[in-house]
Parts: C-alpha cells; structure tokens; sequence
C-alpha cells in the first residue's frame, strides 16, 4: 500500500508512484497539483505555482479550490544528496543504483539489483557504502533501492 503524503478531497499523491525525476509537488488554489524536477515559484499576482523548468507533470486534482494553496508545496526527500552522488560515482564510476540490504549494509551497484531473500542481486559489480548505514537505517530494505538521477543542467533551483 502507497504511503501518500498528501490526501486532500479527491487527491491523493505519493512518491511511490511520482516521476522519478520529480523533487516537488504543488497545489494549485484551483485545486490542481503538479510535479516538478525544479522547486516551483508563486506566480506574481496570480494564486498558482510557476514551474521555472518547464518540466511540470499532472499531479492529482482535490476537486475544489484550496485557499491555502501556497502553503501546499511539498519536497521529496532525498536519502542521497547531489554531492553525495558526486563522490559515489568518483569511487565507482559505473555507480547507476545504491540500495540497502536486510542486515543494514549498503551497496552501490553498476546494474539494476533485484530483490532476492533479504539481499539485492545484480549480474554486474557492486561496492560497498558503508557510509550511508545510518542513513538508510529507517527505510525497509526491500525499498531502499535509489537510481541515480543525471542532474539537469542550467536554470535555478
């Protein structure tokens, strides 16, 4: 079952099932969200969000306006920052994929892992990240699979 981080009238959303590329979620007052790679600006003037990007994708739909749009603006959470990606790929450049085995160790892998009996398996090499224990400590591992993500260049964040 999804977790959704936002439920609102008809809407519901979930990171489970967003684009992957998406960072954000916005609600516009009419109702209507939108994801976005970008964070999203307020329109001057005007009650709806302005995705610098141009990158927005239809979200959900509450069914009726929301007067406290410009507070329903949501960031995905991120168990690997940019940086972090940066200095994983310079200690394994074919680094694609990073996920959390059953006993807390976390590996970075060249190819696409599957989930076997507690542990990920791939046909093609992995390294070992010791590093990032902690911070998967929260995330079941059958969940903790992470791709990496080629960070879009130009425009502001």
């Amino acid at each position: 079952m999804d977790e959704y981080f936002f439920e609102r009238g008809n809407a519901r959303a979930s990171w489970a099932t967003a684009p992957k590329d998406a960072k954000w979620l916005a609600v516009n007052r009419n109702g209507y969200g939108y994801w976005y790679t970008k964070r999203p600006s307020k329109l001057e003037g005007l009650p709806a969000w302005y995705g610098v990007d141009a990158r927005s994708r239809f979200a959900c739909f509450v069914g009726n306006t929301c007067g406290d749009w410009a507070e329903l603006l949501f960031q995905r959470e991120e168990l690997i920052s940019a940086e972090e990606w940066e200095h994983i790929r310079f200690c394994f450049p074919r680094a694609e994929y990073v996920a959390k085995d059953a006993s807390g160790m976390v590996y970075a892998y060249d190819l696409r892992p599957e989930p076997g009996y507690g542990i990920w398996l791939s046909d093609g090499y992995f390294y070992r990240l010791p590093g990032l224990a902690e911070r998967f400590a929260a995330v079941n591992w059958s969940k903790s699979l992470v791709e990496y993500v080629i960070p879009v260049q130009g425009g502001s964040s």
